[in-house]
């Protein structure tokens, strides 16, 4: 059963039966996995092989278009475009995150 691994997310699979969220598996691409991996913000460790990350963490331009659905008039196929990074309804930014810059009077 997916359930989504962004830490502020509460949506798995029965609770959004029915609706238009999808899960998505993490890319097998080393470097996107790690900003994936980021951009979850778990403080545990995140089983990647398992782990899903909804699509309410997608922006709509993530998403390829499907132009055979368009043309037909029938439900798309939503597939991420290969450099999708989760960037929606994120956990807020952590300290650590935030470069430290010294400003001089």
């Amino acid at each position: 059963m997916p359930n989504c691994c962004v830490a502020v997310c509460e949506n798995y699979n029965q609770k959004t039966k029915g609706s238009n969220v999808i899960y998505h598996s993490f890319p097998k691409h080393p470097t996107l996995r790690s900003k994936w991996i980021h951009a979850c913000k778990q403080e545990d460790k995140v089983n990647v092989e398992n782990a899903t990350v909804c699509s309410a963490h997608f922006l709509k331009d993530d998403y390829e278009r499907d132009l055979k659905a368009e043309f037909l008039n029938i439900p798309s196929r939503r597939r991420l475009k290969p450099d999708a990074v989760p960037s929606l309804n994120l956990a807020p930014v952590r300290s650590s995150d935030v470069p430290c810059t010294v400003h001089q009077r």
